[in-house]
């Protein structure tokens, strides 16, 4: 019995080693995972910075779209007052155009018009000097034969 005990003894000795053992390398282990959990909190707390960093860039892109859509809201309605201003410009351009041709028309006429009258102001004038001229040498025959 003696020898059972000591077999016991020696069984639960080793048992308790082995426990030892294990609960050193348990020990060891869960130190290892605490040094993982507060590597992992301390990447987690990166990531909620970086987060929050993107949530201010995405807020910050938002904004400048909403600029660029007013913008573009703008140019858009720009683009639309120039093609009314360019319409009524092109409806005076055809305007002015009819009014030259009408004028160069007219013009036309109105010159030969006045060529015309200045034409028959000369005949006019022609005929009076060939008039006085009779008159000046009818003046001059009798003033000659009366000498």
């Amino acid at each position: 019995m003696e020898e059972l005990l000591l077999k016991i003894l020696d069984g639960q000795a080793k048992t308790e080693n082995q426990l030892n053992s294990l609960r050193s390398e348990m020990k060891c282990e869960l130190h290892n995972i605490k040094g993982d959990i507060n590597n992992i909190k301390d990447e987690i707390f990166i990531m909620k910075g970086d987060m929050r960093n993107l949530q201010t860039d995405f807020s910050t892109i938002k904004g400048d779209m909403r600029n660029l859509q007013t913008d573009f809201s703008t140019i858009k309605g720009d683009m639309k007052n120039l093609q009314t201003d360019f319409s009524t410009m092109k409806c005076d351009i055809k305007e002015i155009k009819t009014a030259v041709f009408r004028i160069e028309k007219h013009q036309e006429e109105t010159i030969v018009g006045m060529l015309l009258h200045v034409k028959k102001q000369v005949d006019q004038k022609d005929y009076q000097i060939k008039v006085l001229n009779q008159r000046l040498f009818d003046v001059e025959v009798k003033t000659e034969t009366s000498q």
